[in-house]
């Protein structure tokens, strides 16, 4: 994309390493140099994509803007927010950027770009993504507990029948989730972008994926209540991701989310001291949920997304 003094393009691989100074300038300079090497020297271990790294070059042959993408499974894209030198038309150029690596997304069968801005970025990230086609949609608060607190639930409340994940019972996995998307407080404003495959594939490649973890959960004589519960743990980390938890409409209402939140706790208990999720702002009833079950909140991030 043409402008007065400057020219977006995929980023050749000799300015590699400029471009991504560009994108780390804000980190200390010897911990952007490090991962700079890294990504360079083994891209495929950091998950770094060069086919999602996009530049601005000045007539003058200098880089002034940056922007990357990666691409995660289930045809979804991260977008890191575009960083742009102090130049006349800033964020024009930024917002260009935003344009271009979204439309090679879409050439390249994507089917969602999402970014995730932290609570201290500058103000300029959340403005150049939405306008170049990404706007805010919520925030995402992230919560966690200890595990070596037991969830207290309702002696009274009906319990589920719980079923771990294989390959027997994957399709019947793959209905109870897209079931328990109906009505969901959770990012409305994906429901339909993606197929449920797709969103499958994208929860079995979060963490360390392992079936036992999977679970899903009937009331008795009550086939169309029921739960889903994905847990997924992290790399060098002691905690373990309530990766998703939901419920059918069937079941919500019932005091069952309790339930299935004590249920997270005792698998991950022998494992993990701490269990970690993150929930839409917006899905009051989730938030006090998890507020009831003893989950804190330790951080807060935007949502810019588009649909593609």
């Amino acid at each position: 994309m043409r402008g007065a003094k400057w020219l977006t393009s995929p980023c050749p691989v000799e300015d590699r390493g400029a471009a991504l100074k560009l994108l780390l300038r804000r980190l200390p300079e010897q911990l952007s140099t490090e991962l700079i090497r890294v990504f360079i020297d083994d891209p495929k271990a950091a998950s770094i994509d060069f086919n999602g790294l996009w530049i601005a070059r000045q007539s003058t042959g200098r880089i002034v803007g940056a922007i990357m993408t990666q691409c995660l499974a289930g045809r979804v894209a991260a977008v890191w927010a575009p960083e742009v030198a102090l130049i006349w038309r800033r964020s024009e150029v930024a917002a260009a950027l935003v344009v271009e690596s979204l439309a090679s997304l879409r050439e390249r069968g994507y089917a969602l770009a999402q970014a995730l801005i932290e609570k201290h970025a500058p103000k300029r990230e959340a403005a150049d993504l939405a306008r170049g086609g990404m706007p805010h949609v919520t925030d995402l608060i992230y919560l966690e507990r200890e595990t070596g607190r037991p969830v207290a639930i309702n002696p009274d409340a009906p319990r589920f029948r719980w079923q771990t994940y294989n390959d027997n019972n994957a399709y019947l996995f793959h209905k109870i989730v897209e079931a328990s998307y109906e009505k969901s407080l959770d990012m409305p404003e994906l429901m339909g972008v993606r197929t449920i495959d797709d969103i499958m594939t994208g929860h079995q490649a979060e963490g360390r994926f392992d079936p036992s973890r999977w679970r899903i959960g009937f009331l008795e004589n009550e086939p169309q209540a029921a739960a889903v519960l994905l847990l997924s743990s992290l790399p060098e980390r002691t905690s373990w991701e309530v990766a998703y938890l939901g419920l059918t409409p069937a079941a919500r209402g019932r005091g069952l989310g309790r339930v299935v939140v004590a249920e997270a706790n005792e698998i991950a208990k022998p494992y993990a001291s701490r269990l970690h999720l993150a929930v839409d702002s917006r899905n009051v009833p989730a938030i006090r949920l998890y507020d009831r079950t003893g989950f804190i909140a330790f951080d807060r991030r935007a949502v810019h997304f588009a649909e593609l």
